[in-house]
């Protein structure tokens, strides 16, 4: 069983991605939209993959990354971020601390899925 966790705080988006995977039975997704929970939240789940939302309040998406990949329990989890940003040091900052992915906002429900397919059955060091 493969465990997903989605970290947003647009609603519509933790139900579209959520919608994706309800079918398959050895994909779990569980999601959050306060990002004042996500590092426990995935801390106590390990999940083997996780989509962040980079735009969010109190803790954005680029605080939590660099948590996550400072802390050597969770620090090797992929990570797909998914986002509305645009801001292109954003973006580089994002992919400096090591996501498998970056897909933009408003999103296509079937580049999600392949995305997440595909990292879910590659090396992490062979994406980005």
């Amino acid at each position: 069983m493969k465990k997903i966790f989605v970290i947003d705080d647009s609603e519509v988006s933790l139900f579209l991605i959520k919608a994706i995977f309800e079918d398959e039975p050895d994909i779990n997704i569980a999601i959050e939209s306060n990002s004042r929970k996500a590092l426990s939240f995935i801390r106590e789940g390990n999940p083997d993959l996780l989509v962040l939302d980079l735009m969010m309040p109190h803790i954005d998406g680029i605080q939590i990354l660099q948590e996550i990949r400072s802390d050597s329990r969770i620090g090797k989890i992929p990570i797909l971020i998914i986002s509305a940003s645009h801001d292109a040091e954003i973006i580089k900052k994002a992919i400096e601390l090591g996501i498998q992915g970056y897909i933009r906002k408003p999103i296509e429900m079937k580049e999600v899925e392949e995305k997440i397919r595909n990292i879910l059955t590659t090396k992490p060091e062979n994406l980005v």
